[in-house]
């Protein structure tokens, strides 16, 4: 993907869980992407559902690493995520909702992260938790390289930026040369791969 920052299109969709819908639960999903700067940015953050402020967890992350990392130079991109995530980690310790305006709550807005960085033809994909990133290199959709989703010791365990120990969580995949890039969170990781 030879960026282009005018030329780029992004298609961005977010559906409720079957249990969530029967539950009548808001989704935890959120999307923000920017290519109005020097790079090309965009997030998938998926809330966790046993989380009470999920949601909030996965739009901070979102709006804060598109709006830090748009403007960085790629070469700082693997010292810059991890200080634009304290950043989001820092946001939520002083949110009106953590009452105890302690790390100890960030759990309460448990949240994964599947993100993206490109500058010209060269990305890198940043990664905690499960969901799944996708760069293609061929119209055949036959040639790319996967940001895989991580789990814990159970099927349903994840990891989150909420975590204490959310830098040893943190992936990088370096890519060049892409012409479509996906990302998304564990609903859709299944039936992509």
């Amino acid at each position: 993907m030879r960026i282009n920052n005018q030329n780029i299109k992004v298609l961005s969709a977010s559906v409720k869980g079957t249990l969530h819908a029967q539950q009548n639960v808001p989704c935890q999903d959120y999307t923000q992407y920017a290519c109005d700067g020097r790079n090309f940015v965009a997030v998938v953050s998926d809330g966790a559902g046993s989380s009470k402020y999920g949601r909030i967890g996965a739009k901070v992350i979102c709006e804060t690493l598109t709006s830090l990392l748009k403007d960085i130079d790629f070469n700082d991109a693997k010292k810059a995520i991890p200080q634009a995530i304290g950043i989001a980690r820092s946001k939520l310790i002083r949110h009106r909702l953590n009452k105890t305006k302690s790390e100890a709550s960030l759990v309460d807005f448990s949240a994964t992260i599947v993100g993206v960085l490109c500058f010209k033809n060269k990305g890198l994909f940043f990664h905690i938790g499960d969901g799944a990133a996708l760069a293609f290199f061929d119209d055949k959709y036959l040639r790319f390289t996967a940001s895989r989703p991580e789990n814990g010791n159970f099927k349903c365990e994840t990891f989150f930026y909420t975590m204490e120990d959310w830098k040893d969580c943190l992936r990088f995949t370096s890519f060049e040369n892409a012409h479509t890039i996906f990302l998304m969170s564990d609903g859709l990781t299944t039936f992509s791969f």
